[in-house]
């Protein structure tokens, strides 16, 4: 579970600073160079074979990688639900975007994966599992409440 929460970790230090016009350029760059280190060396931390528990080893993490990212992007996307909503009752003010929203859900993503993992166990990727798992990014605040609470 580290793994994944080391990789949400460097995505959202590549995002914050990537998309953060305020910041000089090389602070933008020092940021997006230590957002991809923690990527790279959470990857190489947790090799291929210890993505899940150390009796149950894979081949590839690929499935468990697909399937993240699934859940990024359902994160992603009621994130951008949300902004929406949001315009639809104020088309005055202009489509802004918080980082800090942004980055809350790619901080927790550790945690909500451990769902997907369990409601889709040892199968292969299927549209089904792809859609578990971008049904668990959308949802996750009521994913971390359940894992929580």
């Amino acid at each position: 579970m580290e793994a994944y929460t080391g990789i949400g970790l460097g995505l959202v230090l590549i995002i914050f600073f990537g998309t953060n016009r305020r910041r000089t350029a090389s602070v933008r760059v020092i940021g997006i160079a230590v957002g991809l280190l923690v990527t790279s060396a959470t990857c190489y931390v947790f090799s291929p074979g210890t993505f899940l528990a150390e009796s149950e080893p894979l081949g590839t993490p690929y499935r468990e990688l697909a399937l993240y990212a699934c859940m990024l992007l359902g994160m992603c996307a009621r994130f951008l639900n949300i902004a929406i909503e949001k315009r639809k009752t104020h088309p005055e003010k202009k489509f802004e975007i918080d980082l800090f929203e942004l980055a809350q859900p790619f901080l927790v993503s550790g945690i909500t994966f451990g769902s997907v993992l369990a409601a889709t166990s040892k199968t292969e990727v299927t549209i089904e599992t792809v859609i578990i798992a971008f049904e668990t990014g959308f949802c996750w605040q009521t994913v971390l409440q359940k894992a929580t609470g």
